[in-house]
């Protein structure tokens, strides 16, 4: 996935999120001008995931070990694997079952401790009963339908966490 504006936008707000509790301004300065450089000498198929790891580097360089996410993690995949019969049971009632899947899919996204300042439980759970805000856009689906009927190979990349058993859903 290329980098476009808004992505480095994100990226950038979230490395400055990250340092905001750090009183050393000269360090986190420092921190923040690395990241953008790294972000200015980024070729065109950057991604965000390789770029921050990258960001990642550095940071333990100035601020020392990452949060470790990995019992959250080991909760949300409970949690979601409890959900995943009900989930199913909804995509085969749908009216269009791969469109509803895919709504599902988007919505895992929302479990990404690395990007969200918080992820909550509870909004997690409305984000499957928002039907108005969780709708495709028709043109970009009736796209990927096409593509798919034309395509020889399909690669999905999945995520981890929760968001893996709604990716799996999908496919």
């Amino acid at each position: 996935m290329r980098l476009n504006s808004m992505c480095i936008r994100c990226l950038v707000d979230k490395q400055q999120g990250r340092i905001a509790g750090f009183a050393d301004e000269e360090k986190n300065t420092a921190y923040m001008k690395e990241i953008a450089k790294i972000i200015g000498e980024s070729g065109d198929e950057a991604s965000s995931a390789y770029l921050v790891y990258l960001f990642n580097q550095v940071y333990r360089r100035y601020f020392g070990e990452i949060k470790d996410y990995t019992g959250i993690k080991k909760e949300y995949n409970a949690y979601v694997l409890e959900m995943e019969d009900d989930l199913y049971e909804k995509i085969l009632g749908a009216e269009d079952p791969l469109a509803q899947s895919i709504v599902y899919a988007r919505i895992g996204n929302y479990i990404d401790f690395g990007a969200m300042q918080n992820v909550e439980k509870d909004v997690f759970l409305k984000l499957f009963e928002d039907k108005g805000k969780n709708r495709l856009d028709r043109a970009v689906y009736e796209d990927f339908l096409r593509d798919c009927s034309e395509g020889e190979k399909f690669l999905l990349l999945t995520d981890n966490c929760g968001e893996i058993v709604l990716d799996k859903l999908f496919l």
